[in-house]
């Protein structure tokens, strides 16, 4: 016999995407410590902080749309929702990393991709401890 799905916990994963700013934050300053003990004139910071940054706006604006509806009555209008979050954060991803590489020189392209694979770890993470 199968079980009904459970409530989505919305309030839970609003503060967990806020809280996510504090690592947006922590990764900066870590990358300001490097900076200024290597001498790098900062280019490791912005590097780990507009990856960061990208992940975070990305994904808030997936959590915006993605848990707007709720109630059984509402499970089309939930699951397209899902889609165009989903879509919203994929296309804010690709045009901010276009942008990114474009416009922010000099930067270093592997650290905005670790900046913004390490938010995307946090999150994995956070959300898995919400089950």
């Amino acid at each position: 016999m199968s079980r009904p799905a459970s409530r989505t916990q919305k309030k839970q994963i609003y503060t967990a995407q806020a809280r996510q700013i504090w690592l947006v934050l922590l990764l900066t300053g870590l990358g300001v410590i490097y900076d200024m003990t290597q001498g790098a004139g900062f280019i490791a910071t912005k590097s780990v902080f507009v990856g960061a940054l990208l992940h975070f706006l990305a994904q808030s604006v997936f959590t915006f749309f993605a848990y707007r509806a709720e109630g059984t009555r509402a499970r089309q209008q939930i699951m397209l929702n899902m889609y165009l979050g989903q879509m919203l954060k994929w296309l804010i991803s690709l045009l901010g990393f276009a942008l990114i590489f474009i416009y922010q020189q000099p930067i270093t392209a592997a650290l905005v991709i670790i900046g913004y694979f390490i938010m995307q770890l946090y999150h994995i993470i956070s959300m898995w401890r919400l089950r």
